[in-house]
């Protein structure tokens, strides 16, 4: 049984990357169906099921999955690494609410995301060759320019540039490299949506000529598609 179901998300994955909707939901659906709640494979199932989600716009959906594994009851006795990953995505799906894609109820766990720790102690520029910290250097990125947090952006860019230069390679997380460059240009060009569309645009299409499938990257990085996410970032400057 084991087998079958990383069969099943192995590919979910190949599936998301690949734009192949229709085919991921049936496998999203075996994905978290086949494993014993609570089970290590059962939180990988559900990871990979969120991601889906993300990846086709379904962000209700992804918000009650995330509510479904952090109100689980051996959450809280998981690896800090799995706590850590299910904060960060709800980093995103806070994101969201920001920009009035998700909307949640009152008693939703997503109101009490304390941004200001989130943005200030998780780690970034720590030795990464992997590319793990990636998805949490533009999470940030973002929500500090959705909240027009500018001066601290602006005194980050040096050191964002020298992690990107250094682990960021051509061959090795390539969209992440163009994306984070097209983010950087938004306070580099004082948040002047035309100069930014302007200077961003060779590498927009840089980063459309080396799609999801092809990237030689770990697939849990792009928790949303950079294209979506460079739209959302783009209303958040006008």
């Amino acid at each position: 049984m084991q087998f079958l179901g990383s069969f099943y998300y192995n590919r979910l994955m190949a599936l998301i990357q690949l734009k192949r909707y229709s085919e991921g939901q049936v496998e999203a659906n075996r994905c978290i169906s086949v494993f014993e709640e609570n089970s290590v494979r059962w939180y990988t199932a559900h990871h990979f099921y969120f991601l889906f989600l993300m990846h086709t716009q379904k962000f209700v959906q992804a918000n009650l999955i995330r509510d479904r594994v952090i109100f689980s009851k051996e959450f809280g006795q998981q690896y800090q690494n799995r706590e850590e990953t299910w904060y960060l995505l709800g980093a995103y799906l806070y994101y969201l609410i920001l920009n009035g894609y998700l909307s949640i109820s009152k008693n939703s766990p997503l109101l009490d995301f304390r941004i200001k720790k989130f943005l200030n102690e998780l780690p970034v520029f720590s030795m990464d060759k992997s590319g793990y910290n990636i998805p949490i250097l533009i999470i940030q990125i973002l929500i500090q320019i959705r909240e027009k947090e500018y001066d601290d952006l602006t005194s980050k860019i040096e050191a964002i540039e020298k992690y990107t230069s250094r682990y960021l390679r051509k061959d090795n997380n390539y969209r992440s490299n163009c994306f984070i460059k097209m983010l950087l240009q938004i306070p580099k060009q004082n948040y002047d949506r035309e100069a930014v569309i302007k200077h961003t645009k060779n590498l927009l299409e840089r980063l459309r000529a080396m799609p999801l499938q092809k990237a030689k990257q770990p697939f849990e990085i792009e928790i949303i598609p950079y294209e979506d996410l460079w739209e959302m970032a783009l209303g958040s400057i006008g």
